[in-house]
């Protein structure tokens, strides 16, 4: 994957997610929720979600924790460059998605505060 299509896996996962907050803020006006609120609530929990994620998925795959699991179990698993490489650009997919989110989040809090 290069940068570009690192960049769109996270715009694709950041729409696909805004699409839903949508939606399910539509329906929760219907039913007398602020739509605004339950948008921006959505939108800043699946941020928060996505950079766990992204931080799991390289803590995971980490030098130190190869090595203990070897140390514990006995395992015979070897980090291969090109596995190291595929990992990273998943984990920057999720931490741009996540900081993309929340970017998207300051804004409607902005846009929130001046038109009020």
């Amino acid at each position: 994957m290069s940068k570009i299509q690192i960049l769109l896996a996270a715009f694709s996962i950041v729409l696909i997610l805004s699409i839903v907050d949508g939606a399910i803020a539509i329906c929760a006006s219907l039913l007398g929720f602020s739509a605004r609120s339950l948008f921006g609530d959505l939108l800043l929990f699946e941020a928060s979600v996505c950079l766990i994620i992204g931080g799991l998925l390289d803590f995971t795959k980490s030098a130190g924790v190869v090595e203990l699991r070897r140390l514990m179990f006995g395992k015979k698993e070897h980090v291969l460059s090109y596995s190291r490489a595929n990992d990273s650009r998943s984990v920057m997919t999720f931490m741009i998605a996540g900081l993309l989110m929340l970017v998207g989040t300051i804004l409607l809090v902005m846009i929130d505060v001046a038109f009020r």
